[in-house]
């Protein structure tokens, strides 16, 4: 999915080097899930990307320049009376806040969650 000069891809095992060095920061750590790591290693970033590079469907994705990974955007669909819900969650490099990056990132995932899966709520 391309959003202006990003595209939401699929994990890649050389994100790692990058997602680690833009994700182990304090302003970025304090506004996600507790189970976000802080510190966070190049082997924090090797687990998550082994955990999500293979999902089929994707539900997880970077948000990337031409070069590297510089954030994280994905959805975790509810079980039982919650399956037609998910959950929204992204983080971004410092260096790119206030370019309106995110917010590309997440009406792109939005299309793609609506048209791709049972889900009436995000």
């Amino acid at each position: 999915m391309v959003i202006g000069e990003w595209k939401l891809r699929p994990w890649l095992a050389s994100d790692a080097e990058p997602v680690a060095r833009y994700a182990n920061n304090r302003k970025v750590w304090r506004n996600l899930l507790d189970a976000f790591p802080h510190p966070y290693t190049e082997a924090d970033a090797l687990r998550w990307i082994g955990d999500h590079q293979h999902d089929d469907p994707p539900t997880e994705f970077a948000i990337a320049s031409d070069t590297e990974a510089i954030g994280a955007i994905g959805f975790r669909p509810g079980k039982d009376v919650g399956r037609r819900s998910a959950m929204v969650g992204y983080w971004l490099g410092e260096p790119y806040w206030g370019r309106g990056i995110a917010t590309g990132a997440a009406r792109a995932l939005v299309d793609y969650a609506f048209k791709n899966f049972d889900l009436v709520r995000l």
